[in-house]
């Protein structure tokens, strides 16, 4: 099972929850859409509406708290993405497999939107069209050798292999 999305400002899921400062790690299985479009599967990190972790409308996989880092070429297709965001140490994996890393900002997660990005106040942008089947958030002392295991499982799970 899925939630739909069809990149309308009126879709998304959104929660205010306590301000959480960085270092802490995400996981989404999910999939965008448009091709050539910017969207995010998760976002609501810090003040502006194109924060979160998704794809450009340059076709490659992205996540920022305020600069983004990107890389690999994106795609249509379902993924496990995993994403550390911890400083200049920023991370983003896609099935398991390293395509960027760097410094994405400082921004602290301060809402949990899923389908698009949103500021505090909430304002939401950058609307997904596509599937989100799983998230996560982690604290930061998760260690990666055990999300990278539960991403092992959701991918064979959600048959994204």
């Amino acid at each position: 099972a899925t939630v739909h999305f069809v990149g309308s400002s009126s879709q998304r899921l959104d929660v205010d929850v306590s301000d959480t400062a960085q270092s802490f790690k995400v996981i989404v299985v999910g999939d965008c859409g448009s091709a050539g479009a910017t969207e995010f599967l998760l976002g609501g990190w810090s003040s502006a509406t194109n924060r979160g972790l998704g794809h450009t409308s340059a076709n490659a996989w992205a996540i920022s708290t305020g600069t983004v880092v990107s890389g690999g070429t994106s795609d249509l297709s379902p993924h496990v993405f995993r994403a550390t965001l911890n400083g200049a140490s920023a991370q983003i994996w896609v099935d398991e497999a390293s395509i960027a890393s760097g410094y994405a900002g400082a921004g602290s997660l301060t809402r949990l939107t899923l389908g698009a990005g949103a500021t505090s106040t909430p304002t939401f942008g950058t609307f997904l069209t596509g599937d989100l089947a799983f998230y996560g958030v982690y604290a930061g002392a998760t260690s990666d050798a055990s999300l990278s295991t539960l991403c092992d499982d959701l991918q064979t799970y959600y048959g994204t292999r």
